[in-house]
């Protein structure tokens, strides 16, 4: 009699087990596929993000990321860095609803999302047809492993995330140009340099090196007993060259200011055939020995050399007699 009790009670667990697991609700099934349709399935046709950022119901700043002939580019002009841009479309590709937002809390994130977003637009080109979405990303969940976001045309939000990573979603969407830059200062190749020259304060350290046609040697300027083998290994070493950082923003004036007080310490000129040549200014900075600032002759904008990076540039002409 007990024996037979027992194997009653566990039908009953198992009764109840499977009623559950065939009417409980589910979170995933349950979702409007219209409203939770975050994803990008395929990024390579991603041509263009627009990410503008709203505070109190105001649009305080706009970033344009767009592809032009393969390439990435920041608002239009700068170049940008392909690692970040990578990142970004995973994410794109990556998004995905973690749960729906509880009911009596969906108002208060209606109205949080209106006043204050990150509005991403996305165009991608598909078979010749532009096509677009967009939606909002607001602030991040109690537990900072979600952030509330909501389909542009959507009546909800729900809570997304990035699957295997913790932490918010707001601070991928960076509005800051010099985030997405590509720090480039020159990137020639080195087949096409006509001429490379270095004018430092000590006259020792000055030198020009130079050559008529892309197959010839680079020879020192006046002088016949150039060493043209440690010119061709020179000239082998240049590849992209970067600054460390530009800071325009930390420094709105400080361009003008360096110019009046005082000239470059070293001048590093690299002229490609057929082109203008690519003149970066260098300053030594007492304060920070390790770094210079600077900036292209072409350019506004103050910059961040590090010096282990710019100095085995700058060789004693000596060098390169033989």
């Amino acid at each position: 009699m007990k024996k037979n009790k027992t194997t009653l009670i566990l039908i009953g667990i198992l009764l109840i087990l499977t009623l559950l697991y065939f009417f409980a609700p589910s979170s995933k099934t349950s979702l409007n596929t219209s409203e939770t349709a975050f994803k990008i399935k395929d990024t390579a046709s991603v041509v263009n993000i627009t990410i503008t950022q709203t505070l109190d119901s105001k649009p305080i700043d706009t970033l344009v990321l767009s592809k032009k002939s393969g390439e990435w580019f920041v608002n239009g002009s700068y170049p940008a860095l392909q690692p970040a841009i990578n990142y970004l479309l995973t994410v794109l590709e990556r998004i995905q609803v973690r749960e729906p937002i509880h009911q009596n809390a969906q108002q208060n994130a209606r109205n949080y999302l209106a006043d204050n977003n990150l509005h991403i637009e996305i165009q991608q080109v598909i078979e010749g047809e532009t096509e677009t979405k967009a939606y909002f990303i607001g602030t991040a969940t109690p537990d900072k492993q979600g952030t509330i976001a909501l389909l542009q045309g959507a009546s909800n939000p729900f809570i997304v995330e990035i699957p295997g990573q913790h932490g918010q979603i707001a601070p991928i969407f960076s509005t800051e140009p010099n985030v997405w830059r590509e720090n480039v200062l020159v990137n020639i190749h080195p087949d096409n340099i006509e001429f490379v020259s270095v004018q430092q304060q000590k006259d020792d350290s000055n030198f020009m090196l130079q050559r008529l046609a892309p197959n010839q040697p680079l020879l020192l300027q006046n002088q016949s007993n150039t060493d043209t083998n440690k010119t061709q290994h020179y000239l082998k070493t240049f590849t992209k060259l970067y600054a460390q950082a530009f800071i325009n923003d930390l420094m709105p004036n400080g361009l003008d200011s360096l110019k009046k007080l005082r000239k470059p310490d070293i001048i590093f000129t690299i002229k490609p055939f057929h082109n203008s040549p690519q003149i970066l200014n260098l300053y030594y900075r007492p304060e920070t020995p390790n770094n210079y600032l600077g900036f292209l002759s072409n350019s506004k904008e103050l910059l961040i050399v590090q010096q282990p990076i710019i100095n085995p540039y700058f060789l004693p002409r000596k060098y390169f007699v033989k």
